[in-house]
This record gives C-alpha cells, sequence and structure tokens, in this order.
C-alpha cells in the first residue's frame, strides 16, 4: 500500500509547543499537553517536583527488579505523592519526591562460580546468595562496593537536598525490599546530621549494618508484610529490634505479601511520613492518632487493625513567620 500525498494547508496543522509557551496564549488543549509533557520528564528522571515553594524531600529507593517510578504509578497503586496528596493536610504541596533506579545487574544466587541469571535485574547491589524465606535472609553474600556505592550515593543525595533546604530534619529517605537495606545504611552513615525519619517496607538492616546510637534517635518506622516470604515477618521483627532504644514504630499486617509493590504500604507510609516531619517542626512533639478506625482493603482481603487517621493539619503551624515553621 502506498501513502497518498496530503492536500491539506500547512495552517491547518496543529500550532507546535515552544519551549517556553506563555500561558496566556495557549490554547487549553496545549496548555494540558505542556503539563503532560512535563510531568512525563520528571518520571523519566525519578523527580517529581513540588507544586510550591520546595520545604521537604522524600527519598524512596525501590526493590529488586522495579524502577523508581513505581512509587508514582503501578498496577493497584495510586503513587506515594497522590496518598499524601490524599491526606489534605497543610504544606504537602512543598514535598519533592525521588525516586531513583537503580543499575541493571545480573545476579549470582547461586554463588560466583555459578552462572548468573538469565536476565538483568535493577539492583541496587547485587546478590550471590538467595537465603530468602530463612532466618539468614538478611546475611545474604553481596556485592559489598555495590551496596557501599549505592548507600554513598544516597547520603550524598540526602546532603544535596539539605543545602536546598537548610536542615536534614527536612528531608525522609526509606525504601522497599532491598531498597530499604540500601536506605538504613545510608541513615546510619550520616550519624549525627539523620534525617527526620526512616521508612522501610517488607525490609530489616542487614547483618553487617553497624547501628550508630546517635543516629538512632531519629525515628524509625517499618512495616512488616504478615505474609513476607522473602524476609519471614519474625525476622524482621527481629532484626529491627536491634535498634532498641531508638524510636521504632512497627506495623505488621496480616495477609500483604513481600510483592508486589501494594498501594496499602503508600498509605501507612504516607501518614508515618507525615508524623515525622510534623515531629521535627514541632520540637519532637507527637501529635494525636486516632487509632480508632478500621476498614476493609479489596486486595488482600484482609482487615487492617489498629488503622489511623492523621490530624487536620501537620506540621505548618498557625503563627506567622515562626521558626519552628517549615
Amino acid at each position: 500500500m502506498g501513502c497518498s500525498q496530503s492536500t491539506a494547508n500547512p495552517s491547518d496543522d496543529p500550532p507546535k509547543l515552544s519551549r517556553n509557551p506563555s500561558l496566556l496564549t495557549q490554547s487549553p488543549r496545549s496548555k494540558l499537553q505542556e503539563e503532560i509533557l512535563r510531568e512525563l520528564q520528571e518520571m523519566e528522571q525519578g523527580v517529581i517536583e513540588p507544586k510550591g515553594p520546595h520545604t521537604h524531600t522524600v527519598i524512596m529507593l525501590h526493590g529488586l527488579g522495579n524502577k523508581g517510578m513505581d512509587f508514582v504509578s503501578s498496577r493497584g497503586s495510586k503513587g506515594l505523592p497522590a496518598t499524601i496528596l490524599d491526606l489534605q493536610v497543610t504544606g504537602t504541596d512543598g514535598i519533592k519526591y525521588i525516586f531513583p533506579t537503580a543499575p541493571s545487574r545480573l545476579m549470582y544466587w547461586e554463588g560466583k562460580d555459578w552462572a548468573p541469571s538469565e536476565h538483568p535485574a535493577s539492583a541496587w547491589y547485587t546478590y550471590y546468595s538467595d537465603y530468602s524465606g530463612t532466618d539468614q535472609a538478611d546475611n545474604d553474600i553481596i556485592n559489598r562496593e555495590e551496596y557501599d556505592a549505592s548507600v554513598k550515593e544516597v547520603v550524598d543525595l540526602v546532603k544535596s537536598e539539605a543545602k536546598l533546604l537548610g536542615d536534614t530534619k527536612r528531608i525522609i529517605i526509606g525504601g522497599y525490599a532491598q531498597g530499604g537495606t540500601v536506605a538504613i545504611g545510608a541513615a546510619m552513615a550520616l550519624r549525627t546530621d539523620p534525617p527526620a525519619a526512616i521508612v522501610g517496607i517488607n525490609t530489616l538492616p542487614m547483618s553487617f549494618t553497624q547501628l550508630d546510637l546517635e543516629t538512632l534517635a531519629m525515628p524509625v518506622y517499618s512495616f512488616v508484610g504478615g505474609d513476607d516470604k522473602v524476609y519471614p515477618p519474625s525476622l524482621q521483627k527481629e532484626r529491627w529490634a536491634r535498634l532498641s532504644g531508638s524510636r521504632l514504630t512497627q506495623h505488621a499486617m496480616r495477609g500483604v505479601p513481600h510483592g508486589p509493590y501494594a498501594q496499602i504500604m503508600n498509605e501507612i507510609a504516607a501518614k508515618w511520613m507525615m508524623q515525622a516531619f510534623y515531629e521535627a517542626a514541632n520540637a519532637g512533639h507527637r501529635p494525636v492518632i486516632d487509632a480508632s478506625s478500621t476498614r476493609k482493603i479489596p486486595e488482600p482481603p484482609v482487615l487492617i487493625e489498629d488503622d489511623f487517621r492523621t490530624p487536620a493539619a501537620w506540621w505548618m503551624c498557625s503563627t506567622p513567620m515562626c521558626n519552628r515553621c517549615y
């Protein structure tokens, strides 16, 4: 089949978007196109810029084989930024989200001397063993150079954001599964200048992670899937207990597997993050949490016990020009 020659007038072609079009002269359709293009570019870079003046940053690391933008959009999930927005609390338009994607690597599940995995996966470090589902799952043989390099990247990222914001207490770091182990290592490496909090989802500190007593003063949150077959719930609880003396909050939920990353994880993480930012801006004062509500989740069909709701306002107080406010 051949292509027929168009006889349309060139003036009928849709207008091309300029690099910086004026919103006053754009049509509604071109405004929408420009906004969609901007959001797609942000997603490719793993950075979601704040809707208002930049006041806080959230950095989350994905799990093995995932990608950073799974925190924005994945099957069955509305994403973390949208979930935080749904809380309808003051100040969330100042949050910048950074969701990096790890390099592609081959795994060596049976050891360095055996054949690698058939396909590469996005990973913060290479595995040379597979102790999944055992009480040694935090003691996998891994590429420590890659792990240390990933930890350093997160530390450097936190320091870079702190220069923009003026304080690491305006930053939260965390991660899911493998990403969580790296985030925990980064939090420990920051030592006396840690972030506002760390949020771990179906993850745990690796057995070799050195825990710093001063760093442990920050809030630590751990979501435990009750049906996790990679990091068993009993192991997660045991290994997080190493942080005794820290401000650890752990929430275990029946019926939730290790993966895939699910919306309920966003919902719990979002509330913890808002609580941590509130505490950081209010001299450690913890807001009152209503623990009376329970609701059912369609998938998996489990009853969430001890669910909680956020207060109407969080870290933005009502006093004008208050130095405590971020």
